[in-house]
């Protein structure tokens, strides 16, 4: 029988308490300073969505990277 899940937070990869009494009300972060560099995370886009990449332009694509394999 496995023991309780073990919540890491997502920004600094610190356990966070996983007993009721003593959950943050910033799950799933450890801390609200976590939770707020994730948000800046967020607005400065260092995050993305991914999005399906459309067969009209797997051309343009593989164009873009052959350029820069040969500028290596």
């Amino acid at each position: 029988m496995s023991g309780p899940a073990v919540l890491l937070c997502p920004a600094c990869r610190q356990v966070v308490p996983s007993a009721a009494g003593e959950q943050p009300s910033f799950l799933p972060f450890c801390s609200e300073r976590c939770k707020l560099t994730d948000l800046g995370r967020w607005f400065a886009q260092e995050y993305t969505v991914p999005a399906p990449i459309p067969p009209e332009d797997s051309e343009s694509i593989a164009e873009v990277l052959r350029a820069r394999e040969a500028e290596s």
